[in-house]
């Protein structure tokens, strides 16, 4: 067995990104979520719970995230009580963060047929004031900044305590517990990115001093500019968004084009830059530059009008429609998407296309069917046509992260390697370099009905980074592992392994 094609992984990070991202914006905006008991759907599932202040107080109108086969925000009554029913059966992450209370960690919950009701309580700790100082300077090029804002924070606990410089660039930050406080503070894009100091607070040393200082980003002598038409009629394109990055020099600027689509970054050293171009109604194009010393590079470009469509219909293999099915178009750039959902009928339309290949996928991980690939050119100020016939999934998935113990700074590759508990044999293995985003995961698809458990183990050949294996469940043996069972099309995500130095 092998795995699913990266894209497959980073598809799947986005969508559940994207879904946490609306449910946050909803409680932003005050969406009317109901309190304590909300029913999300027509699934046998039902999550509940209680948050409670380390008293034993309940809390009132504390936030509940759910994230899962399906995505739900909560919030707790007067009893500090919440409910979610009608759930799909599947593994949920399950968080709050109420202002004001220390960071608490997410839980994993798991429905299924033999358990379809589970609990997630939460026990809340209020930040602490302490009797800590962090004092410094602010400084740009050498130059105080006055009216900066610098804040303190502690990761641990999610405390965060913030001030803003006086007319000297000088601040203080007072009342801190004990601990490790990351100093954040960001002067404007016109100067390079500074990484905060770290400050340890204690009994015994309860103030400290930390000075940032900003730098200008260097100049040069060398200038990149152009001209932005439209590359279907070669008129000029106004009000390009252009950001500009340096990839081997500190480097970032931004700018937009004129009435005549002109645009120019000046006084630039010698490098390799990264240039994006964003305008409404066109593809975003995001493109590297290598400019000599002494050099104006001149980068004009056409940007791709989003006047095309693509269209179909979705169906099983009898003629039956498949409605509210999500299909996803990805331009073969790698830069551009779009999607949109079949309804009733099993038609669906996806707007705001460039004339140019894409890659249309529907179904895969999070449904009901197979994955289904195809490839289309779409014509500008066209619609063109993509129909697919859908197979109803007979697998699942598996898929979790290994996270490091707190002490540790661990960053070599693992192994994670796939048993069944029939078998008690290895199905599948994954290699996991923990170097990047979203490659502490692991994720086995395309398995039979049946209940699977991880190990994870030191692979690499560097004798000063041994670690103990472990198997989902945290044990080394694989008769005392938590065995997860998947079943067709079902999709159980969300388990972490603690991933440790070896003891002896």
């Amino acid at each position: 067995m092998t795995l699913s094609p990266a894209s497959h992984g980073a598809r799947r990070r986005t969508a559940i990104a994207a879904a946490f991202a609306l449910v946050a914006g909803l409680l932003t905006l005050g969406a009317p979520l109901s309190a304590s008991a909300e029913v999300v759907g027509d699934g046998p599932g039902t999550l509940s719970g209680t948050v409670v202040k380390a008293d034993g107080t309940p809390l009132e109108g504390a936030s509940i995230y759910i994230g899962g086969p399906v995505i739900v925000a909560a919030y707790t009554d007067a009893a500090g009580y919440y409910e979610a029913s009608g759930l799909a059966l599947g593994s949920y992450y399950v968080s709050t963060y109420p202002s004001g209370y220390q960071t608490v960690p997410f839980q994993t919950v798991t429905l299924t047929d033999e358990s379809a009701t589970a609990t997630a309580n939460f026990v809340l700790i209020p930040y602490v004031t302490g009797v800590g100082t962090i004092s410094g300077q602010i400084t740009a090029d050498g130059v105080p900044l006055a009216g900066q804002h610098v804040s303190a924070n502690q990761y641990s606990t999610g405390q965060s305590e913030s001030a803003f410089t006086d007319e000297n660039g000088n601040y203080v930050i007072s009342g801190l517990p004990d601990g490790e406080w990351q100093l954040w503070s960001h002067a404007g894009n016109q100067y390079q990115t500074v990484q905060g100091p770290v400050v340890v607070i204690s009994s015994s040393q309860p103030d400290a001093t930390a000075d940032i200082a900003f730098l200008s980003y260097p100049s040069g002598t060398s200038a990149i500019s152009g001209v932005i038409t439209d590359s279907a009629t070669g008129e000029p394109i106004a009000d390009v968004s252009i950001q500009l990055y340096g990839n081997d020099v500190p480097q970032h600027g931004s700018t937009s084009t004129n009435e005549a689509g002109e645009f120019a970054f000046a006084s630039l050293p010698a490098g390799t830059f990264t240039v994006s171009f964003s305008a409404s109604g066109y593809l975003w194009v995001n493109e590297d530059f290598v400019v000599a010393p002494d050099q104006t590079l001149v980068a004009d470009r056409g940007l791709v009008a989003k006047n095309a469509t693509v269209s179909g219909h979705l169906q099983l293999a009898d003629g039956t429609p498949v409605a509210g099915e999500f299909i996803q178009a990805h331009a073969v750039d790698g830069q551009n998407y779009g999607g949109g959902t079949s309804d009733e009928n099993g038609n669906f339309v996806i707007g705001d296309l460039g004339g140019v290949a894409y890659t249309l996928s529907v179904g895969g991980y999070g449904t009901l069917y197979d994955l289904q690939e195809s490839v289309v050119v779409a014509v500008a100020n066209a619609d063109t046509t993509a129909d697919f016939i859908l197979v109803p999934r007979t697998t699942g998935s598996l898929s979790g992260y290994v996270y490091l113990s707190e002490d540790n700074a661990y960053l070599e590759p693992v192994c994670a390697t796939l048993y069944s508990s029939k078998s008690k044999k290895a199905v599948a293995e994954q290699y996991i370099d923990g170097e990047h985003y979203g490659s502490t995961e692991f994720y086995f698809p395309n398995l039979k009905p049946g209940a699977y458990t991880v190990e994870i183990r030191d692979c690499d050949d560097d004798p000063g980074t041994k670690f103990d294996k472990v198997f989902l469940g945290g044990v080394k043996i694989i008769k005392d592992a938590t065995f997860v069972t998947v079943a067709a099309a079902e999709d159980s995500w969300g388990h972490g392994i603690e991933f440790a130095p070896r003891s002896n």
